[in-house]
Formats: structure tokens, C-alpha cells, sequence
């Protein structure tokens, strides 16, 4: 947005009565070794670490993206302890009409942080992540996001120098929601970006991915698999941007789906766009219909097609959370079974 429509915007948008814009109303998690604060503590005791990874943000991909840092009014900053750690779970649902921002950092050196953050819930809301490997660290990041509102999600992922991390997405929600997914990585970074869907009813999933190799000797992969039913519906635009500086990098983009409903549509877009002469980079994907040959050959077994559905469902996304370490395992398999039980 230019300074203009920047303006333009904001005058037209009023705060909600029922948010506050004090941020210590809300609760924060309390994760061990973590160092969790509000933003305006967190720029008195860090404006430097703060300065520098929103420095290194790149130019939002929506207009919601813009919106959300121009007008973002809770939100924290976690900074990880260096020392591997156990699974840190949050559970998030933003008040109605609110927009946040979250940064988490990576200290040098940190070895393999893992978080789960289960968000969403009946209110429309904006929630921007920025989170910062810097050089030697490593990070396990995952979220369940689940709504039956208007929702708008951005994540920028900032992998530093020699960085190794997997950030994944479980999008299980009845709502809207626009999503947009950045990753910049440095010289010898590694970034697995991993989403699965699972969209019914009249909900919408528009997705915008972009992984950056903007120095050389990176490594990215990408997989996006979703399952629609009913009349859900979802846009899945995925590029892979190498430009002159990332030669020897190496990147591989995936988008599937499953329909499963008459009216149920998705549209998977996947693309290059490579200067460097040095690459490997190679995309697919694909829309199919669920193959009822497959749910016979299940019910032929003894299953009701209530059973064979499901199981030909989890079959085709477990692949995307089996890529995470075993302490996530439970929860997704979990609440996937839920969902699928529910219909």
C-alpha cells in the first residue's frame, strides 16, 4: 500500500468497542526457558533483536498482510532458550475485530526449538507471524488453525545462515481465510514448508506462497495437500523465487488435492521463477477426485463407506505431518479423527 491508500485505509476502519488496546489484559503463555513479552516491553528491553527481524521483513503479500502490521494491537515477542526443549503448546482464540502480531526468535546456536499453537475459533481476526532463525539454530513450528469466521494469517520466515526448520500448517476450518507464507533463506539454510487442508461446508481457503532462495547453497521443500468437500473451495498459489545470488540451491513445490463433494473446486498454481543458472527446482501438482474404485475396494472389506472415506482421507494427509518430529504426532492425528468422525 502507497502512503495514500495506507491513509485511505485506516480512516475507514474503526476500532472494535469490545477490543482493548491495552496488551497486558490478555494472557500469555508461559513456556520454559522462553522469554515472553509484550511488545512495548519487549522494545524496551530488546529494540535492537526487535529492530532487526522486522528490518528483515519482506513487503506483505495481501493487503490484509499490510493492514495487520499498520494496525496491530496485540500481540508478543518470544525470544527461545538456546537449550533443546520439549513441545510448547499455546492455545489462541483472538477477540472479534482484532488484529496481532506475533515475532518469535531464534538465538544463534539454539538447537531445535518445537512449537504448536492451536488458533481460531467463531471470531474474524488478523494474526501476523514473523519468526527469525538467525545463523546454526533450528525450529519445529506448527499450527492447527481452525475457524468458522474471517480469518487472515501471514507468516514470514526469516531462515539465517547454516539455519535448518519446518514450519507447517493444518487448516481446519468451516470459515474464510486468506493465508500468506513467506520464507527467505540465507546461505546454507534448509526450510521443509508443510500445509495440509481439510475444508467442508461453504468455507474458503485462498493461499499464497512464496519461498525466496536469496543466497546460495539453500534447500527448500514445499508441500501443499488438501482435501474439499461439500461446496469448500481452495487457491493454492505457490512460487519458488531463485534469483542470481541463490545459485546451487536446490527447491521442490507440491500442491495436491482431494475433492470430494459435486460442488467442492480447488486450483493448485504452482511456479518458477529462477535467474541463477546453478539450480535444481522442480514443482507439481494435481486435482483429483476421491477414487470410488478405492472406496469400494474398502467397503468390499467390510467397512461402511462412513469408514472408508475417512480412512482414504487420513491417509492422504498424515503424509504431511509425519515430516514433524513424533511429539506433534498425537495432537494432529487427534484432531483429525475428530473432524473426520463429525463428517
Amino acid at each position: 500500500l502507497d502512503k495514500t491508500a495506507s491513509r485511505g485505509v485506516q480512516t475507514a476502519i474503526a476500532w472494535p468497542e469490545n477490543v482493548s488496546r491495552d496488551w497486558s489484559n490478555a494472557s500469555l503463555p508461559q513456556w520454559k526457558g522462553w522469554k515472553i513479552l509484550r511488545w512495548r516491553q519487549a522494545l524496551g528491553e530488546f529494540p535492537e533483536i526487535v529492530k532487526q527481524a522486522l528490518s528483515m521483513e519482506r513487503a506483505p503479500q495481501t493487503v490484509e498482510e499490510a493492514l495487520t502490521n499498520a494496525l496491530f494491537h496485540d500481540g508478543m515477542v518470544a525470544i527461545a532458550p538456546k537449550e533443546k526443549g520439549e513441545l510448547m503448546e499455546w492455545n489462541a482464540e483472538p477477540a472479534d475485530g482484532s488484529w496481532n502480531k506475533a515475532l518469535l526468535v531464534v538465538p544463534d546456536g539454539a538447537q531445535a526449538s518445537k512449537v504448536l499453537l492451536t488458533i481460531g475459533g467463531s471470531h474474524s481476526f488478523g494474526w501476523n507471524e514473523t519468526i527469525q532463525l538467525n545463523p546454526n539454530s533450528q525450529l519445529f513450528a506448527a499450527r492447527l488453525v481452525e475457524t468458522t469466521s474471517r480469518v487472515s494469517m501471514a507468516q514470514q520466515w526469516l531462515a539465517g545462515k547454516d539455519s535448518l526448520s519446518q514450519n507447517a500448517n493444518a487448516w481446519l476450518n468451516e470459515g474464510i481465510v486468506t493465508a500468506s507464507v513467506q520464507c527467505s533463506l540465507s546461505k546454507g539454510s534448509h526450510v521443509e514448508q508443510l500445509d495440509a487442508a481439510l475444508l467442508n461446508g461453504q468455507s474458503k481457503l485462498a493461499g499464497r506462497l512464496c519461498l525466496n532462495h536469496d543466497e546460495e547453497n539453500t534447500v527448500s521443500y514445499s508441500v501443499f495437500k488438501g482435501v474439499l468437500q461439500d461446496s469448500a473451495r481452495s487457491d493454492w498459489n505457490a512460487m519458488i523465487r531463485i534469483p542470481k545470488g541463490g545459485q546451487r540451491s536446490n527447491a521442490m513445490l507440491e500442491a495436491h488435492s482431494l475433492v470430494d463433494g459435486a460442488k467442492a473446486c480447488s486450483a493448485n498454481i504452482p511456479s518458477l521463477e529462477i535467474e541463477a543458472d546453478d539450480v535444481q527446482a522442480s514443482h507439481s501438482a494435481s486435482v483429483t477426485q476421491l477414487n470410488e474404485e478405492h472406496v469400494f475396494y474398502l467397503r468390499s472389506r467390510g467397512l461402511g463407506e462412513s469408514q472408508a472415506k475417512p480412512i482414504m482421507v487420513g491417509g492422504f494427509l498424515e503424509s504431511i505431518w509425519y515430516r514433524l518430529p513424533n511429539a506433534y504426532h498425537p495432537q494432529f492425528e487427534a484432531r483429525l479423527a475428530k473432524l473426520l468422525e463429525q463428517g
